[in-house]
């Protein structure tokens, strides 16, 4: 009953609309407002190199946090709690003061590794809620998101470098 119960608080949790691409037509952040109020304003000058890298290093240190403890190992309930943390920290990322070039080369890559580790908490804790399930038969589809979200990270770093 309890992971059940908690299957469906992570559903709920993690329903939130996390993905906003960062290439295509649209000229808008991950956040949904226009890229171009940030030049309107003059705020986040894209000029000042180190911008990008100071107000995106707590979010990219802590998918690199998670990175690390899958590596090691986890328990559910210890990963949910970082996942968790990291939408928590990805939601005080000032996107609108941040230069384009910014967020396509650090913030698209580090929200994609985000969505990445949220797939995986959302199949891993769809097991637990379902009785005939068992983790075995989840652990690919794990290692592929949590391989995907490392590669993820891995770009939205050298992005960082770049800056």
């Amino acid at each position: 009953m309890r992971a059940a119960l908690t299957a469906i608080a992570v559903c709920a949790l993690l329903a939130v609309p996390l993905c906003v691409s960062a290439c295509g037509g649209g000229d808008t952040t991950a956040s949904g407002k226009e890229a171009g109020t940030q030049a309107k304003r003059g705020s986040g000058d894209a000029s000042s190199s180190g911008s990008c890298g100071r107000q995106l290093r707590r979010f990219v240190s802590a998918l690199d946090a998670l990175r690390d403890a899958v590596v090691v190992g986890v328990t559910y309930d210890s990963y949910l709690a970082a996942v968790r943390d990291l939408k928590h920290r990805y939601d005080r990322v000032p996107v609108d003061e941040l230069a384009v070039g910014c967020l396509l080369a650090v913030g698209a890559p580090a929200e994609r590794a985000l969505n990445a580790y949220v797939e995986a908490a959302n199949a891993w804790g769809n097991c637990l809620a379902d009785t005939s399930c068992r983790i075995e038969s989840i652990e690919p589809k794990l290692r592929h998101e949590w391989d995907r979200a490392s590669a993820l990270l891995s770009e939205a770093q050298a992005g960082r470098r770049a800056m």
